[in-house]
């Protein structure tokens, strides 16, 4: 009876050691599973630089360019031609009348005729002006000093003047040319409007010499 017990407790110590061994063979089959796992790479996000192309833009320009007038030049020859000497321009005077010109300053003369008789003999037919594109209009009494033309300059009250207005300025050069017809026309010897008109003909075909 005891050498059955002593056997079958040899078996339990058998069945024991033969568990454990399992288990540890086990457990080492796992850790060696768990220890040749690929590490996991960490994955770090690299920012995406994006290049927006650059647009230049054409600044605009607002410049209001008036076209001249093409005019046909006037032959040195031409036995009407009338050249306002010093000033460097001329135009055709197609009158019947003698008339003459008279610099009363650098940038101002005015019209005159031997015909006139009477109380018309000093009368002044019409004026022509000569001014700078950069003057102002305030400063120039051709325009009667006219207060909403103030800060104005010549060149930019032509730019933007009707033709209406442009009929009396002419834009020759780097200057221009604006004409003022007499103020109160003289009548007397029926002569003096009918000049005062070929005057103003004359100031309408001028161009440069």
């Amino acid at each position: 009876m005891k050498k059955a017990n002593k056997q079958s407790g040899n078996a339990i110590l058998v069945v024991i050691v033969i568990l454990t061994v399992v288990l540890v063979g086990f457990l080492g089959y796992i850790f060696y599973q768990s220890s040749n796992q690929p590490k996991p790479v960490a994955v770090v996000d690299q920012p995406v630089s994006t290049t927006i192309p650059t647009t230049t833009e054409t600044p605009i320009d607002n410049t209001v360019i008036v076209p001249e007038t093409v005019v046909d030049p006037i032959s040195s020859n031409d036995p009407n031609a009338l050249t306002i000497t010093g000033w460097n321009i001329k135009g055709l005077y197609t009158g019947s009348h003698m008339v003459n010109y008279q610099i009363i300053s650098s940038n101002y003369i005015q019209f005159t005729s031997d015909d006139l008789t009477g109380s018309c003999a000093d009368y002044k037919l019409g004026f022509i002006y000569r001014r700078a594109g950069d003057q102002l209009i305030a400063s120039v009494g051709e325009f009667g000093f006219d207060n909403t033309l103030k800060d104005t300059t010549v060149s930019q009250y032509y730019a933007q003047a009707d033709a209406n207005a442009k009929a009396n300025i002419k834009h020759i050069g780097s200057y221009y040319y604006i004409y003022v017809s007499p103020q109160a026309p003289c009548s007397s010897d029926g002569v003096a409007p009918a000049i005062s008109s070929d005057v103003f003909g004359y100031f309408k075909t001028l161009q440069a010499v």
